[in-house]
């Protein structure tokens, strides 16, 4: 399935796989002393995610911000204090205890079900944590690649080095995941849901049409060649077409921004856009340590409406709850 839109074609970069509990973790002697172990595990995940949300951009940092507030889960650690005291050991107590609410996740199903790659991976990292090994996470690569996964979570995906990264594949996720979303505004090709993307070996050649869903293995370089030429006849097009948005038999379609801050405001504004069609407020909540007073709030917005003066801007007030308690 294409989730973000144009053509990659760079060698296969797998992402090593999350960190799993030993099988035969034996029981925890001292339980007060392992659940403090557990809520140290989970504190570190958060604020190494806080830590990542420094370094991009408003959408981006949202979504980290986000997921950190999932590893300060009360809930998780109360789940985890319980597997403890039913003779688990810290890395399988935190396993089980992240699994019990991804059961919760996929049972709801639609966009909760999306969220249960965030959580698993902050299992993944707590886990890492208590076991004293590194966090899973992209190699260290120097030419431009296709990065493939299990799936990607926001850490992850958020803080890829675009210059390097010139596509994504991954065997879960959907249109709506954290990986599509910031895939897409960060203009990197997408495909996910695609079985058996893991078996590919590393340094395999791949080309990939986000918009398609199509992916090839070890391609002719014709199909690439073909694809590099659509793609520049796709950009040179674009480049021609402005005003409002319409289909080819003149149905009207407007073509709006979604944001979650000043800066995607600048950054959307500058484009051919007739307005924002998701303004979402309760990013500035999350991204501040206490709630932004109404005379900060009031910056925020002036910051928001000024790239888009004469365009219309939809504001969401609140969305709270969740994956984003406030």
């Amino acid at each position: 399935m294409g989730v973000s839109p144009g053509t990659a074609y760079g060698p296969v970069v797998q992402v090593a796989p999350p960190v799993r509990p030993p099988a035969h973790e034996p029981a925890v002697d001292d339980e007060e002393a392992a659940l403090a172990d557990v809520k140290a595990a989970f504190e570190s995940v958060a604020v190494s995610l806080e830590q990542r949300a420094t370094r991009v951009e408003d959408t981006a940092q949202q979504i980290l911000k986000a997921t950190a507030l999932i590893a300060r889960d009360k809930g998780l650690v109360k789940a985890a204090s319980k597997e403890l005291a039913a003779g688990h050991g810290r890395a399988n107590s935190i396993a089980n205890a992240v699994e019990t609410y991804a059961a919760q996740f996929e049972a709801l199903g639609g966009y909760f079900a999306e969220r249960v790659a965030d959580l698993r991976d902050v299992g993944s990292r707590a886990v890492a944590a208590v076991l004293g090994v590194a966090a899973p996470g992209v190699p260290a690569f120097s030419e431009p690649s296709v990065i493939v996964a299990e799936d990607l979570a926001p850490a992850e995906t958020a803080t890829l080095d675009r210059s390097l990264v010139v596509g994504i594949i991954t065997e879960a996720g959907g249109r709506t995941s954290h990986t599509a979303i910031l895939a897409a505004q960060m203009g990197i090709p997408a495909v996910v849901q695609l079985p058996h993307a893991t078996q590919i070996p590393a340094g395999t050649p791949i080309a990939l049409d986000g918009d398609s869903g199509e992916v090839t293995i070890a391609p002719d370089m014709s199909l690439v060649t073909a694809q590099r030429e659509r793609a520049a006849r796709r950009k040179e097009a674009l480049a021609h077409l402005s005003g409002p948005g319409r289909t080819s038999d003149g149905a009207e379609i407007a073509l709006l921004a979604n944001i979650g801050g000043v800066d995607d405001a600048v950054a959307a504004g500058a484009q051919d856009l007739e307005g924002v069609g998701l303004f979402r407020t309760e990013f500035v909540y999350l991204s501040a340590t206490k709630a932004p007073t109404v005379e900060e709030q009031v910056e925020i917005y002036r910051g928001v409406f000024a790239p888009f003066e004469g365009r219309r801007v939809v504001v969401r007030t609140l969305d709270a709850g969740a994956d984003k308690p406030l």
